[in-house]
């Protein structure tokens, strides 16, 4: 077994020498107010509690980075052979995007998932068919002229539609169009030659539970890997995001959350089982991932190394709490960011955060640096300029909201689009 710590472990083979000066390991990543429970905010999503609780601030829901990037001319300059823009696994709402992406306005919701690695597979890779072209104007064509006349007056009276249906209009007319654009996507030759899975990760494998045993879960998710990285490697894809509610453990408890979650902080045996989970699924998923792209793109540099593969967390040293919350990077986005690091962002000297009541644990609550800086670092890393997404002036990505200025002062959201210190080459 090879070891950088009890999570960061794994078969020889797998955590190998080459592999870990692949990899970077993160802390002092904030969130500078209190979350609690978090779908999105993985993301910048900050806005979108799983569990709203009393006193939590309503927050402005915001695009999460994946979708900042699926719609980024800077990102996909050309996007002639992507048949998806991203795309969207598990079961909780990790990925948001407005309800019309194409002009970056309506509302912001959560984006459909593939709870399917067969179906996603196939809207991935379409066989080639014999053409039945005809000549015939095709029926989004058709519709979407009929829309834009209405939309202009030319038929009917468009001062009839309220702000409300010309809004939903406008969405439904925009996904239509992307479904257009995805229809007439023509991926490279190379995809006829990758083989259609003959297993599918869905409701009926036994890797599905969120309970299931780790070896299930790791060959539910391996099905999922599979389809990422022939995207990837094919170039019909170039994002995706994975939310995972699996817990990678022999529990046998009736509460993982308050039997093992709540108590790891001062419970011993808690600890150890939560540590057993996240080491199965740092070998199982996130390192088989990160394998099946590190194969040869040109010149020795693989895909993995052109990609940035990040494992985040939904809390940091407690459970609820989001200060230092703990980033797994494998990849370098083609040589942007130096690798083979640990990059430790807390202030050392700053004991705002040690009046905790968790006394056990306090020593190691320092403030560090905004997680929205590490968001915009990501987004700039892809290439994604910051007249993208910065907002209202602010830099970073996210909200600069803030609960503690002992703990962090505005001065960490001056410099929140800038390359955070030893990560950039």
């Amino acid at each position: 077994m090879a070891r950088l710590s009890p999570v960061l472990s794994a078969a020889e083979d797998r955590l190998t020498e080459t592999m870990v000066s692949k990899l970077n390991v993160i802390r002092g990543l904030d969130i500078t107010f209190y979350i609690g429970h978090h779908n999105a905010g993985h993301l910048g999503n900050y806005g979108r509690p799983s569990i709203p609780e009393d006193g939590q601030s309503a927050l402005e829901y915001l695009p999460t980075i994946d979708q900042v990037m699926a719609w980024s001319p800077s990102f996909y300059p050309d996007i002639a052979q992507i048949r998806e823009r991203s795309l969207q696994i598990g079961r909780p709402e990790l990925s948001w995007g407005y309800s019309n992406p194409g002009q970056q306005q309506g509302s912001v919701d959560p984006l459909p998932r593939a709870e399917s690695s067969l179906e996603l597979f196939n809207r991935i890779f379409v066989p080639d068919e014999p053409s039945d072209d005809t000549g015939r104007t095709p029926v989004v064509d058709r519709v979407l002229e009929h829309y834009q006349a209405v939309r202009t007056g030319a038929v009917g009276d468009a001062r009839r539609i309220s702000t409300a249906d010309r809004q939903r209009l406008d969405d439904h007319m925009d996904r239509l169009s992307e479904l257009q654009r995805r229809l007439l996507a023509n991926p490279p030759a190379s995809c006829g030659d990758v083989p259609t899975p003959t297993q599918d990760a869905n409701y009926d494998h036994p890797g599905w539970d969120p309970g299931a045993a780790p070896p299930d879960a790791w060959a539910y998710y391996q099905l999922f890997n599979d389809v990422i990285a022939a995207a990837f490697i094919c170039g019909t894809s170039r994002i995706a995001t994975v939310s995972i509610d699996h817990i990678f453990s022999e529990f046998f408890g009736s509460d993982w959350h308050q039997e093992i979650a709540h108590e790891a902080h001062g419970n011993s045996a808690a600890q150890a089982t939560m540590v057993a989970g996240h080491q199965a699924f740092f070998e199982g998923v996130f390192l088989d991932l990160a394998h099946k792209l590190d194969v040869e793109e040109d010149n020795g540099i693989t895909v993995l190394d052109n990609s940035l593969l990040m494992w985040s967390q939904e809390s940091g040293i407690l459970t609820h709490d989001a200060d230092s919350v703990p980033i797994i990077t494998a990849g370098s986005a083609a040589g942007v960011f130096q690798t083979g690091q640990m990059l430790d962002y807390r202030d050392r000297t700053n004991m705002a955060l040690t009046d905790d009541a968790w006394t056990d644990v306090v020593l190691d609550k320092r403030p560090g640096v905004a997680y929205s800086r590490w968001l915009a670092n990501v987004l700039q890393a892809m290439n994604v300029e910051r007249s993208e997404f910065e907002r209202n002036g602010a830099q970073g990505y996210g909200l600069t909201y803030n609960e503690n200025t002992n703990a962090w002062p505005e001065r960490i959201y001056q410099d929140a689009s800038e390359p955070l210190p030893r990560l950039w080459t």
